[in-house]
């Protein structure tokens, strides 16, 4: 059962046709891709994103009211 939804799709590896690979749709307003990723590789990179910017601090990094005033500006 695939996890997600809008631009990005994510489905675990299947047993049942011995798929090792995670398989993400990656989607857009034209066209889509569908990638299928290693599990390892792509385990160890969350692992560290999830290191990285902890739950709750994604905010932290960014000066949202900056880029705000930046995109309004340019109007």
């Amino acid at each position: 059962m695939p996890s997600g939804e809008g631009d990005v799709r994510v489905w675990p590896p299947c047993r049942c046709n011995n798929r090792p690979d995670v398989r993400l749709l990656l989607g857009a307003g034209t066209g889509t891709v569908l990638l299928d990723v290693p599990v390892r590789p792509l385990s160890e990179w969350l692992i560290r994103t999830w290191e990285a910017v902890p739950p709750g601090k994604e905010s932290a990094w960014i000066d949202w009211d900056a880029i705000l005033k930046k995109l309004l500006d340019d109007r």
